[in-house]
């Protein structure tokens, strides 16, 4: 029988994965998986961290950590991009909006 992992468990476990494949910001990365996974606010993943993961929510999470070590964006994995405080669907189709983008439109709109 398998023990189901707790969330804290998964994101520590997700972390290291990442860490090995020299993943930038592993910890966070981890913790902003699991919050998409579990369609939960950063708030409630802390709160909540020794609330045991299902094994749908586990295998979900350890896919999507997998897609991130095979260098697939986290925006293409969680489908969403902030840009300029506006949140963005965003998949393989299209670029993912930097920061540096945002101050180019800053630009252009304060010299318009």
């Amino acid at each position: 029988m398998e023990v189901e992992m707790e969330i804290k468990q998964a994101i520590e476990k997700g972390a290291v994965d990442l860490k090995v494949e020299n993943i930038e910001s592993p910890k966070l990365k981890a913790r902003m998986l699991m919050q998409f996974i579990l369609n939960k606010p950063r708030q409630y993943i802390i709160v909540n961290d020794t609330k045991q993961l299902t094994p749908k929510e586990e295998k979900q999470y350890f896919l999507a950590i997998q897609k991130l070590r095979n260098h697939i964006p986290i925006e293409h994995i969680t489908h969403q991009k902030e840009f300029m405080k506006l949140n963005f669907f965003v998949n393989e189709d299209v670029l993912i909006p930097r920061q540096d983008t945002e101050t180019l439109v800053e630009e252009v709109i304060r010299n318009c």
